[in-house]
C-alpha cells in the first residue's frame, strides 16, 4: 500500500509502506534473543512447562491465616523458652542466697521474737499518742512502785499469754529492771530513723521539695528547731512531714552552718531541688532567719 502523507498540499509520498514494530521481519541468520516471543513454538520442551495457579480469595486468605497461626505458635515457644529459663536463673539465685544466708539459732530466734513483742508495744503507744511515762516524780507516793505505761502494757502483754516475752522476764534477775529507760530511748530513736528515713526517700523520689522551720522549742532544758519538708508525693497529693529537730544555736552563722550539713549529708537532700524555704519564728529568731536562708541557698 503507499505511503501517502495525509497533510493538504503536502507532495512527500512513497510506495513503500509502514510496518509495525510487531511485524518486523528478521533475517535468516538472526540469533534469538530474550525479546523473541515466537522461539518457544520450535521448542517441544517449553510447551510443557508448569502454569503458576493463580488463587481465589478464599485460598489466599487461608494460606494468610495459616502464616499467622504459625508466627503465633513460633512467638508462643520463645516466650515459655524464656519464662523456664527466668524462672530457672531465679531459682539459681534463690538458692545462692539461701546458701549465703545462715539460719538463725535458736537463741537468735528468741530473742527476734523478744524485740518484735517490744517494737509492736511502743508502735502501738505511738499510734494511740501515749507517753512511755505514766506518772511524775511528784505523783508517785513514796516507797511505792509504779510502773511507766510501757512497763504496764508489757505486763499486761505477758498476762495475756505472751510466751516469747514470759519466759525472758522469768531468766530475767530479780533486781533487774525489765527493758529499761536507756533501752526505751535506744528503740525511740531506731523508729524515729525508720520513719525519717521513709519520708526521706519520698522526698528524694519526688526530687523538689520546700524546708519549713516552726518556733524554737524546749526539749530537756535545750532549745531545738522543728524542721519539715514541704513536697507533691507519687499520688500527686501536697504533703508537710516532720523531720527532725535541730539544736538552736545563738550564732547565726553556726546554726546556718549545723542546718545545712544536716539536710545535705545527714539526711541525704540535694539543695539544688529546693524550691522555697519558710520560717515560723519568733523575734528572738527573726534576726538570724536571714543568715540561715541565705546559706541553704
Amino acid at each position: 500500500m503507499p505511503n501517502f502523507c495525509a497533510a493538504p498540499n503536502c507532495t512527500r509520498k512513497s510506495t513503500q509502506s509502514d510496518l509495525a514494530f510487531f511485524r518486523t521481519v528478521l533475517r535468516d541468520n538472526a540469533i534469538p534473543t530474550i525479546f523473541d516471543l515466537t522461539s518457544h513454538l520450535n521448542n517441544p520442551h517449553s510447551r510443557h512447562r508448569k502454569r503458576i495457579k493463580e488463587l481465589s480469595e478464599d485460598e489466599i486468605r487461608t494460606r494468610k491465616q495459616e502464616k499467622i497461626n504459625e508466627t503465633s505458635e513460633r512467638e508462643q515457644k520463645h516466650k515459655e523458652i524464656n519464662n523456664t529459663n527466668a524462672q530457672n536463673s531465679n531459682t539459681e539465685e534463690g538458692e545462692e542466697q539461701d546458701e549465703d544466708i545462715l539460719p538463725l539459732t535458736l537463741e537468735e530466734k528468741e530473742n527476734k521474737e523478744y524485740l518484735k513483742s517490744l517494737f509492736e508495744i511502743l508502735i502501738l503507744m505511738g499510734k494511740q499518742n501515749i507517753p512511755l511515762d505514766g506518772h511524775e516524780a511528784d505523783e508517785i507516793p513514796e516507797g511505792l512502785f509504779t510502773p511507766d505505761n510501757f512497763q504496764a502494757l508489757l505486763k499486761c502483754r505477758i498476762n495475756s499469754g505472751e510466751e516469747v516475752l514470759r519466759k525472758r522476764f522469768e531468766t530475767t534477775a530479780v533486781n533487774t529492771l525489765f527493758c529499761s529507760k536507756a533501752q526505751q530511748k535506744q528503740m525511740l530513736e531506731i523508729c524515729e530513723s525508720c520513719i525519717r528515713e521513709e519520708t526521706l526517700r519520698e522526698v528524694r523520689d519526688s526530687h523538689f521539695f520546700s524546708i519549713i522551720t516552726d518556733d524554737v522549742v524546749d526539749i530537756a532544758g535545750e532549745g531545738h528547731l522543728p524542721v519539715l519538708v514541704r513536697f507533691v508525693d507519687e499520688a500527686h497529693n501536697l504533703r508537710e512531714e516532720f523531720v527532725g529537730f535541730l539544736p538552736y544555736e545563738a550564732d547565726a552563722e553556726i546554726l546556718a552552718m549545723k542546718f545545712h550539713t544536716t539536710i545535705t549529708e545527714k539526711w541525704g537532700l540535694n539543695m539544688e531541688y529546693c524550691r522555697g524555704q519558710a520560717y515560723i519564728v519568733s523575734s528572738g529568731f527573726s534576726s538570724k532567719t536571714k543568715a540561715v536562708a541565705s546559706r541553704l541557698l
